[in-house]
């Protein structure tokens, strides 16, 4: 599995529906950037993502496109022990401050 395979993932979890809405609440992000994944699927999504070796290449590969890429960017992130986001490098944390 790829970062294309992992965001590939996001897009068979979507929902036009909650897409249109969610964009209304969200009105700065493009609709076109948002796929449409409810919160609680793409929960589910991070963990099963979490145990491939490809989740660090997807959290190392900045920025993201899509609104719920950022999303499983955050909670892959709340899923690794202490040891394994210091091997989440110093550059990936300087690549966060760039795009604020």
């Amino acid at each position: 599995m790829s970062e294309k395979t992992i965001t590939d993932g996001l897009f068979a979890l979507k929902d036009e529906n909650y897409r249109r809405f969610h964009a209304k609440l969200i009105p700065d992000i493009p609709i076109d950037n948002i796929i449409g994944v409810r919160t609680p699927v793409l929960r589910k999504y991070a963990k099963e993502v979490a145990k491939l070796p490809e989740a660090n290449i997807f959290l190392e590969s900045l920025p993201h496109i899509y609104y719920e890429e950022n999303n499983l960017h955050g909670a892959l992130l709340s899923l690794l022990y202490p040891k394994d986001i210091i091997a989440v490098s110093y550059t990936h944390l300087r690549a966060h401050e760039t795009l604020m």
